[in-house]
């Protein structure tokens, strides 16, 4: 029925795995495929306790491919006709996680379960990450409901098999950051509606601000080449808000404007999303300026 889907990369995914299969519980509708894209050693010996378990299965690839290339390999080793792709930093909620997804597929074929955060952290180094999920990552049924596409998270959700294998994630994405806002682009353009249910799951994986900063900065750069690459997708912009705020930048001739602003501010505002108290208007600010800098420069 659902083949469960989690892709690895330098992560110990032990923990979520074993609550899985808690709930799974000898379920022979439930299958869990694990796929490890090439983590260095260190995380290899954190999870070599998944080459025990029999009713999971674990694949080690020795070259890395990338965040999609992972994905589109899991769902091809998938023996059952729905897929639910969960991120290794992900943890259970509810023991009905799985359940709830069983009962959803019988009418519908795009499902998203949500994402909620745990506690704040006591680490500042942390802060970003967290401020950003809970603002930006954690939406209400009813907003997700009313935006269904540009709420579209890779992190936790299941899909008819056959209907992925027809628009897999896009393998050209290797890094961080798109990969599901093109599929959700996808699923739009083909008409497939996508049903938000509240099956959350947690999102362990809080980075410090220099990585997560880092991150967004390749995310950005991958969304230039999306947009140089595949003229049509210029109407991501419907969905993803930086890419609106760019094309009127540059649509009133602001766009050289900005990136100057960027450079000028781009200390204090980095100093900023670094403190215990960082601003999601700061970070915005600092992802338009990127945009508008490095725009210029690949020519978009």
């Amino acid at each position: 029925m659902i083949s469960i889907c989690i892709p690895v990369f330098n992560i110990e995914v032990l923990p979520l795995v074993e609550s899985l299969r808690s709930i799974k519980n000898g379920d022979n509708d439930l299958e869990i495929i694990i796929g490890d894209d090439a983590s260095d050693e260190k995380y290899k010996k954190l999870n070599e306790g998944l080459h025990s378990l029999s009713d999971i299965r674990y694949y080690e690839r020795e070259k890395n491919t990338g965040r999609s290339a992972i994905r589109n390999f899991l769902a091809t080793k998938a023996n059952n006709n729905f897929l639910l792709f969960i991120d290794a930093d992900s943890a259970v909620v509810d023991d009905e996680f799985l359940q709830l997804y069983k009962e959803e597929i019988k009418s519908s074929k795009v499902i998203c379960g949500g994402t909620i955060y745990g506690d704040k952290p006591m680490d500042d180094e942390l802060m970003l990450r967290y401020v950003y999920g809970i603002n930006r990552e954690v939406r209400s049924i009813e907003e997700r409901t009313k935006f269904p596409y540009r709420s579209f998270s890779a992190q936790n959700f299941c899909i008819e098999k056959e209907l992925f294998l027809s628009q897999p994630f896009d393998e050209q994405i290797k890094s961080y950051g798109h990969e599901d806002t093109l599929l959700g682009l996808s699923l739009k353009k083909k008409g497939v509606k996508i049903k938000h249910i509240e099956n959350p799951l947690i999102h362990t994986g809080l980075e410090p601000a220099y990585t997560f900063i880092s991150k967004t900065n390749t995310g950005l750069e991958n969304l230039i080449i999306l947009v140089q690459r595949r003229p049509d997708l210029k109407e991501m912009a419907e969905e993803v808000r930086v890419l609106n705020m760019y094309f009127k930048m540059q649509k009133l001739g602001m766009r050289s404007v900005f990136a100057l602003f960027f450079r000028s501010f781009k200390k204090k505002l980095l100093k900023n999303l670094s403190s215990s108290s960082p601003s999601l208007f700061y970070f915005d600010l600092y992802k338009l300026g990127y945009l508008c800098d490095r725009a210029k420069e690949l020519k978009m």
